[in-house]
């Protein structure tokens, strides 16, 4: 089957607008950049977004950022470009209705908004639902965007009230610093919990001091609350003894 023919008349890609096919080749459209420069481009370069103003204005923001050069483009401006070509891509299913501030079409108001790009780190959304913003928008490492993914499983250490989540790879990263031991990956926790050996409430509270003394000031607590309560109860029943006392009193009388 032929794959359907562009059509993309009236459209509007980064600074150009298509106004016409080109008349000698199908395959490239006539387009006006937003300084009014005519534009002769292919199609799909348009669509993927490698085509997004006409050679002089790139040149001028070339110049003006230095962060793309003919052949160097830095971390931040490929976190850029990465952005805008993954948003509202049908090809790319997680990001197909994810959208990016309409300023940050520009690379320098994306630059001046999130600042250059520290070393060991990417573009990423703090709330995965949301999109491309400031406010929402952070430089995080690798094991902080996998925790912050969609379907990242989380983990719960509920014991006495303490109610923490986390995240495997969290829990491992825990548990490494604790006993200052590398072997615990989020591969071997994941495993340990699995089989059945020993659930993340035990681990934890075997090899963690301060999670021991919670509990024990825990049980503690809980201890006291049931003396209360029982002195509580005596107290009732004195007081309903008392009242029946008196009713029968009253009553013989």
């Amino acid at each position: 089957m032929p794959k359907p023919t562009l059509q993309l008349q009236g459209q509007q890609f980064g600074q150009l607008t298509v106004t016409e096919r080109d008349a000698s080749n199908a395959r490239y459209w006539i387009a006006i950049c937003s300084c009014g420069q005519r534009v002769k481009a292919r199609g799909a370069r348009l669509v993927d977004g490698t085509t997004k103003m006409c050679g002089e204005c790139s040149a001028r923001q070339r110049t003006r950022h230095g962060h793309s050069r003919r052949r160097f483009k830095s971390p931040t401006y490929q976190s850029w470009r990465d952005m805008k070509q993954r948003c509202g891509n049908p090809n790319v299913p997680s990001h197909a209705q994810i959208t990016y501030k309409p300023e940050w079409e520009s690379f320098e108001n994306f630059l001046r908004d999130m600042g250059e790009r520290p070393a060991g780190k990417t573009l990423d959304r703090i709330n995965v639902f949301g999109g491309y913003k400031p406010g929402n928008c952070r430089w995080a490492t690798a094991e902080t965007q996998s925790n912050n993914r969609r379907n990242t499983a989380q983990l719960v250490y509920d014991p006495y009230g303490l109610y923490v989540v986390a995240s495997v790879s969290e829990w491992a990263r825990f548990l490494r610093e604790v006993t200052s031991n590398p072997k615990w990956t989020s591969k071997t926790l994941r495993a340990i919990i699995n089989t059945g050996t020993m659930d993340l409430h035990h681990i934890v509270k075997g090899i963690s001091p301060e999670l021991r003394a919670h509990e024990r000031l825990a049980e503690h607590r809980e201890l006291e609350r049931e003396e209360e309560l029982a002195e509580l109860k005596q107290m009732f029943d004195g007081l309903l003894g008392q009242s029946t006392c008196i009713v029968e009193a009253e009553v013989d009388a």
